[in-house]
């Protein structure tokens, strides 16, 4: 929980930058790692629903 708290952090913080870097360059290099970022969220989030449903089924086949 402390780990997917510390990324929603992280995100937070790329998305504040993003707003407040001028130059294209800077923005375009936040924009990078703020997708990177994003896509570790979806990483995360879909192995916690993977993990739910094999747990759901596993109760319902006991």
């Amino acid at each position: 929980m402390l780990q997917r708290r510390r990324l929603e952090d992280r995100i937070h913080a790329l998305l504040q930058k993003a707003v407040d870097t001028e130059d294209r360059d800077g923005v375009d290099a936040v924009l990078n790692d703020l997708r990177a970022a994003l896509n570790e969220h979806v990483r995360r989030l879909r192995e916690m629903a993977s993990s739910k449903h094999r747990e759901w089924r596993r109760r319902i086949t006991d």
